[in-house]
């Protein structure tokens, strides 16, 4: 059971991101990069250790079925998802199936679909619960003094690493930091 960071010293842990990566780098552990379907069949034969899923992942990916040990960092990382389409193939189709996919996106499909997620997080974690799972919540999340200098570290070496290549990483950072302020 991962309880401090010194825990996953050696670990090989499936990350979603690069980010994530360089966390678990900075506590020890060996990042796997793998899709998320790919973790239940990995974590079966002992390819990795374990995963780094929020808990609709855990739920989609069956992974309760074979982990019995959580630990849940909350504020540690959010995700964004975003559906995209070749502008020339969107202009070639007919007018009709246009209107069903401008009908079907925006800001409206997306905050329906944040709230299908937040409610599997909810399933995710009762269904570890109703296993009699161990779940370990790490006091004050990502504030935590234990593990809060490496993930400090890791994001500002990711944002040093995006402005070294001309991009405006820190006033995005910012902004992103802003906007799920106001989602909470």
């Amino acid at each position: 059971m991962v309880k401090t960071p010194e825990d996953l010293q050696g670990l090989r842990i499936r990350r979603p991101t690069s980010v994530v990566g360089k966390l678990l780098e900075g506590l020890g552990a060996q990042p796997v990069g793998m899709p998320a379907p790919a973790s239940y069949q990995a974590l079966q034969r002992g390819v990795i250790d374990g995963v780094a899923l929020p808990w609709d992942g855990v739920l989609s990916f069956r992974i309760n079925e074979l982990a019995e040990n959580h630990t849940e960092i909350g504020g540690l990382y959010s995700l964004s998802f975003v559906v995209t389409m070749n502008k020339d193939a969107y202009n070639d189709m007919p007018k009709d199936l246009q209107a069903v996919i401008d009908n079907n996106s925006g800001t409206a499909w997306s905050q329906i679909a944040a709230k299908s997620f937040d409610l599997l997080d909810v399933k995710g974690r009762a269904a570890a619960v109703a296993a009699g799972h161990n779940i370990h919540v790490v006091e004050g999340g990502s504030e935590n003094t234990e593990w809060k200098p490496v993930l400090d570290q890791a994001t500002q070496e990711y944002l040093s690493e995006l402005e070294a290549k001309g991009l405006p990483a820190r006033k995005v950072y910012a902004r992103a930091l802003d906007l799920s302020k106001t989602c909470l």
